[in-house]
């Protein structure tokens, strides 16, 4: 299984306090066992630091909300 190999939470880096891992447009490919382990993984590499994660999915099915949701990540990304 893909999971499995590329998000194993000894893959990950292991975070430090005030470290930020960013899922953006992740989870939503993945069915809801794949996502459970993604996510135990991601946890597991976060151990005890005061770390954050931040999901970031674009919920809407209008095209034009989502290119703009994706323009305003990408800008926000590059600044």
């Amino acid at each position: 299984m893909l999971t499995e190999v590329l998000l194993l939470a000894e893959t990950l880096p292991k975070a430090e306090d005030g470290d930020v891992y960013m899922m953006r447009l992740i989870l939503h490919d993945w069915n809801d066992k794949d996502s459970v382990a993604i996510l135990s993984s991601v946890r597991q590499a976060m151990g005890s630091a005061k770390a954050t994660l931040l999901i970031v999915e674009v919920g809407s099915t209008d095209t034009a909300t989502r290119i703009c949701a994706l323009k305003f990540l990408n800008a926000s990304k590059n600044s």
